[in-house]
Parts: C-alpha cells; sequence; structure tokens
C-alpha cells in the first residue's frame, strides 16, 4: 500500500486465507495471511482476543476471510473481517485438519512477503474447499504439493534424466533429491542418495504433473504406491526448504492414533 496524507487512501480491502496466528501481548495477534491481491503477509488485529471482539471468528485457521486494512507503521492492521467460507466441515476431521496445516505451513515456508501470488491464492483455496467438501484429505495434500511445487518453479524432472537430458526409459529408474529429478540407467549411480521408483510411481508422479483434483481423486488407491510417493515427496520438499516441517510431524502423530490411509479414501470407495 502506498503512503497517503487522506485517510480513506490508507484503507484497503482483500481477500484472504489465515495461514499463521501468533499471540501478541494481553489481546493482540499477528495473523500470517495470503491475499488474493498482495501475496503473503502479515498484519495485525488489536484487541481480537478480547471476548467482545467483534470479528474474531471470521479469522480463524484456514478460514477464507475479506478484511479491511488499514497502513500502520510496522505492520498493517485489520480493522474489519467478514467471513467469506470458514471451512467448518473440514475441521471436523483430524485427518484434514493435519493436512490443511501441512499445505498452509508449505505456503508460509515458499512465499516471500508481500509478492502477488494469485495462482498460489487459487490452488489453496481449491485445495481447502476440496477437503472441506469431504475429499480424501491425503490425496489432495499430495496433490498440493506437486502444484506447488510448480507454481515455485521447482518441481522434480520425471521425463528426461537431469544429467544428459535424455528422455529416460519405461522401468525402474534413480531419483536424485538433490539432482531435482530422474536418472536414466547410464547415470542411475553418479548422484549419492538416490533413490529407485518403480513404473508405477513414476506414472502417478506424471499424472499429479498434469490432472486436475477430480482426475487425480478418482484415482484408484495404492496403498504401496502411496506409501512410495510419500516418501519421494516429503524429502524432495525438505531438500528445496533446506528444513523440516513442523506440520509433518502433526500428520505423523495423527498416523500413529488414526488409520490414516483407511480414513483418507473412505470417499473413493
Amino acid at each position: 500500500m502506498t503512503d497517503s496524507s487522506n485517510p480513506r487512501d490508507r484503507l484497503v480491502s482483500t481477500e484472504v486465507i489465515v495461514l499463521k496466528r501468533v499471540d501478541l501481548r494481553e489481546t493482540d495477534r499477528i495473523f500470517v495471511v495470503l491475499s488474493d491481491r498482495f501475496g503473503k503477509m502479515s498484519v495485525i488485529a488489536k484487541g481480537v482476543r478480547r471476548p467482545t471482539a467483534r470479528f474474531a471468528s471470521h479469522l480463524e485457521l484456514f478460514a477464507r476471510t475479506r478484511i479491511m486494512l488499514s497502513r500502520g507503521r510496522e505492520l498493517d492492521v485489520v480493522t474489519g473481517a467478514e467471513s467469506v467460507d470458514l471451512h467448518i466441515n473440514l475441521r471436523s476431521d483430524l485427518t484434514s485438519m493435519a493436512i490443511a496445516s501441512h499445505m498452509t505451513e508449505l505456503v508460509v515456508q515458499f512465499l516471500p512477503e508481500r509478492e502477488a501470488n494469485r495462482p498460489t491464492y487459487r490452488l489453496l483455496t481449491h485445495s481447502l474447499k476440496a477437503l472441506d467438501d469431504g475429499a480424501a484429505p491425503v490425496r489432495v495434500g499430495r496433490w498440493f504439493e506437486m502444484r506447488l511445487l510448480g507454481e515455485m518453479g521447482v518441481r522434480p524432472e520425471l521425463y528426461n534424466c537431469v544429467v544428459c537430458q535424455r528422455q529416460v526409459e519405461a522401468e525402474p529408474n534413480a531419483f536424485n533429491i538433490n539432482a531435482g529429478g530422474i536418472l536414466c540407467a547410464e547415470h542411475a549411480n553418479s548422484a549419492y542418495g538416490s533413490l529407485v521408483l518403480t513404473v508405477a510411481v513414476q506414472k502417478v508422479l506424471r499424472l499429479l504433473l498434469r490432472a486436475d483434483l477430480d482426475a487425480w481423486l478418482a484415482l484408484a488407491p495404492n496403498a504401496a504406491v502411496d506409501a512410495e510417493l510419500e516418501q519421494l515427496l516429503t524429502a524432495f520438499i525438505r531438500a528445496q526448504l533446506e528444513r523440516d516441517l513442523h506440520s509433518l510431524r502433526v500428520m505423523h502423530r495423527v498416523e500413529e492414533s488414526i488409520p490414516i490411509w483407511e480414513s483418507a479414501y473412505k470417499s473413493t470407495k
């Protein structure tokens, strides 16, 4: 926002998704949000933790909300909020909550501050809506991961060898996390720490690159393929961010308490 002596010019309205919140002092709260206009940004809502706060319920995690902002010295100040979609349904399922937390943490970690990114806003909006509508959570999460990697320009190479650029054969092929993609048979041993991908997993990964969410959700689940897919994408994302994700630890605790694969695919059977 640009500074102005006119108070009205200091106000702006934008639609956001709440990614993260941090309590500040006794009654305030800082929110990290993804704006449809301004990208990822941090804002402050003063007095929002008071029992009488007018718009606290509109700023829940994962909520899609239209907010009014006033320019502040350090952080823009939320002066009003009206929810568009609170995604209430996804909050009733522990796995959906864990996946939503994972998706929002990825956005927080990957996106720079205040750099407009409407495609990522649409991606997160679509994915949260799918979770809220009861789509298989883990499958939504996998699709979101691959699409976000594409938006960030770091999606894995799955068709051509990252060393010689030749198209790989339809056979088990090595995938190197640090090199960023697949290796042909000739160069499979040229990089340390490669994983061997089955033909089935290679096909599923390529489907993730080109399919819309509905087509991906319609794919019949396979526990072995899904486990291999999770191992690969988790390692790849960690390498891109050069850090572990808190949400992954939460998801693993959820998996220990809930039969996650059975829960995730109830809606696909």
